[in-house]
């Protein structure tokens, strides 16, 4: 509570503390609360959040949390967490947790990607896809779908050069239709 109350403070006088406490940027309950803001706001206040985050060094302590050998329940929150806040700023960190070795990790990777509308990682979505197992395949399908029908040509590419290929991953071309239909691509 007492988090939600200090950054809806800083929100409203839009101004960035002097001195933020040392331990504010390490506390996964402060960074609950700078999510709950920057979910909830909108243009410039949710640029203020994006700041303050910035200014207390928040993304490189989750991408350190994520990296080292914290437990993958730490792990995992660092990644969701992270996505919630990542601005495009942080599209190559995100294009290379999709090539994380946890497949939840790589999962959050790619909603991250979506809701950041990087079109162009399309493609390592669909090809993390190829090797991973059907429900995880499927998940990382499902957000492609987020960013509606703007996929469709990125993915109508994916899906003609994998059909031209020698030994075409048959499953995740059907999930790459199926993102095709969910998005109403008249084609």
């Amino acid at each position: 509570a007492q988090y939600v109350a200090v950054v809806g403070e800083m929100v409203s006088r839009n101004m960035l503390p002097k001195h933020p406490a040392p331990d504010w940027a390490h506390d996964p309950l402060f960074h609950n609360a700078l999510v709950e803001y920057r979910l909830s706001l909108v243009e410039s206040e949710r640029g203020f959040v994006d700041d303050l985050v910035e200014y207390l060094g928040v993304p490189e302590v989750l991408l350190g949390r994520i990296e080292r050998r914290f437990p993958p329940s730490a792990r995992l929150a660092a990644v969701s967490t992270f996505v919630d806040l990542a601005t495009d700023t942080y599209v190559e960190d995100l294009r290379r947790l999709l090539g994380a070795d946890n497949n939840h990790v790589a999962i959050h990777a790619a909603k991250g990607l979506t809701r950041l509308r990087d079109l162009t990682s399309v493609p390592a979505i669909l090809d993390r896809a190829v090797d991973a197992s059907p429900w995880h395949a499927a998940r990382l399908a499902d957000a492609l779908v987020q960013f509606g029908p703007e996929v469709g040509l990125p993915v109508k590419d994916w899906v003609s050069r994998a059909v031209s290929g020698d030994n075409p991953p048959v499953s995740t071309i059907a999930l790459g239709t199926r993102v095709l239909g969910q998005v109403s691509d008249p084609e």
